[in-house]
């Protein structure tokens, strides 16, 4: 159940694709492709032909991924978790045998401030009296990754920054389940000449090396 919230309330894009349409290119699951004007929200993929034509909608049911022009090329592609839940867009940090996967979340939590008066009694002793100010809201940025090869149906978590566990794996279980193909990299870890902050290199390392 945590999970399904978590997801729920999950952005996908850093960027500003939600508020805005960019030109990019949808790949569909029957291997056609629509080139123009493309926006997501939420899950679904809303496009346009041009500025002038009627929007349609499509999902995971018909798209396997798409791309976009921002500052370069951004792919976005259709992911399972589990047999459960239905496919999510994400990232494709690496386009390689061992693809990597970045989702980003939002999150706003509200909070109050917390303040204190204080006073002299008669007897003149003082009194602090604590009591709750203003209410305001904090954001939240946090990204989570996932690995898949080829091969593989669904994709394995693998690691999150400035975010909670919810898989219930430590970096290093992750590392010593997922790539015990690859022992180099669990020797690595194990010896700490690759650490968590290094990711990117790990993914890269396996794609050089080990696949």
């Amino acid at each position: 159940m945590k999970k399904i919230i978590l997801f729920a309330i999950i952005l996908l894009f850093n960027f500003i694709l939600h508020a805005q349409r960019f030109k990019g290119i949808i790949y569909f699951n029957d291997g056609t492709v629509k080139k123009g004007l493309l926006k997501v929200i939420n899950d679904d993929v809303l496009y346009k032909k041009d500025k002038k034509t009627k929007r349609k909608i499509y999902n995971y049911s018909q798209v396997d991924s798409i791309s976009y022009y921002h500052k370069g090329i951004r792919k976005f592609e259709y992911i399972k978790l589990n047999e459960k839940d239905p496919p999510i867009l994400a990232y494709i940090k690496i386009d390689d045998y061992l693809k990597l996967y970045k989702i980003i979340r939002y999150e706003t939590e509200k909070k109050r401030q917390k303040k204190t008066k204080t006073s002299i009694a008669k007897d003149g002793s003082i009194i602090n009296e604590q009591y709750e100010g203003r209410e305001y809201e904090v954001k939240k940025t946090t990204a989570t990754f996932f690995l898949k090869r080829k091969n593989e149906k669904f994709v394995t978590y693998f690691t999150s920054f400035r975010a909670e566990n919810d898989y219930g794996k430590s970096f290093k279980e992750v590392i010593a389940e997922y790539f015990k193909d690859c022992q180099d990299i669990v020797e690595k870890v194990g010896r700490k000449k690759f650490k968590k902050k290094d990711y990117l290199k790990i993914v890269e390392y396996y794609n050089q090396r080990c696949k």
